[in-house]
């Protein structure tokens, strides 16, 4: 589905000419679930869409909540780290030591969503003023910036993985380094770039819009339809 998965294929020993890149298709929002969109928080907010794991970099989420303690958080989804997080925000207590996550503790700024349907999250996500996407791996191509791309936000994501073929740093997203071996200090930097966007209403809209044209062209259903007709023909 991207470049990155594709040379990763060639680097481990796929003929070049076997490995073919094809976006996912995906659609801009539909019509129907763009007009339920009725409701709006009176509150602006960061949201975080995906597996609450350890690899999705829910630590370093975490660590850019308590730099930013002006701002909202939300957090929406399941997964290893889910009823630990559930617990720390109920009681402010810190996560226990065999998350591998120590010494965060949960503000008053984050509101945990947990599992939503899909129409749900798309209301929560066309809602957001930021998706953030803290990935400490590779990932090859994740439906948390593609969604959020569709529905016309501005998607900071993580400089790593499949996720550097999805966004165009400053002109339909932002990608930010991860320093695996210092995540403070990671933690420091995305915090100082986001809250630099997180007041750019002009900057929001213009990456929004960008990034909303990019799921158009690069994702389009019907591109994806006839590349894979064209891979199946010239097997």
């Amino acid at each position: 589905p991207t470049d990155f998965v594709r040379d990763k294929l060639i680097d481990n020993g796929f003929d070049k000419k076997q490995v073919k890149t094809l976006a996912y298709p995906l659609s801009v929002i539909p019509s129907e679930v763009e007009g339920s969109l009725r409701s709006r928080n009176k509150k602006p907010y960061i949201l975080y869409a995906g597996r609450l794991s350890q690899e999705k970099g829910i630590e370093l989420l975490l660590k850019i909540t308590k730099q930013l303690p002006n701002v909202n958080f939300k957090i929406a989804g399941t997964g290893p780290l889910h009823d630990e997080i559930l617990h720390k925000t109920k009681s402010g207590s810190v996560i226990p030591a065999k998350t591998g996550i120590q010494g965060s503790q949960i503000k008053n700024n984050i509101e945990l969503l947990s599992f939503l349907t899909q129409q749900k999250l798309f209301e929560i996500i066309k809602q957001a003023r930021i998706i953030i996407v803290p990935s400490l791996w590779y990932d090859p191509s994740p439906f948390a910036v593609l969604e959020a791309q569709a529905l016309g936000k501005v998607v900071i994501g993580s400089k790593m993985g499949g996720i550097q073929n999805l966004i165009t740093n400053k002109k339909d997203g932002i990608l930010l380094p991860v320093n695996l071996d210092n995540l403070d200090k990671t933690a420091k930097n995305w915090s100082k770039q986001i809250n630099k966007i997180f007041n750019d209403n002009k900057l929001i809209k213009q990456l929004g819009q960008s990034a909303s044209d990019t799921i158009k062209t690069r994702n389009n259903p019907e591109k994806f339809y006839k590349g894979l007709m064209e891979i199946y023909t010239n097997i």
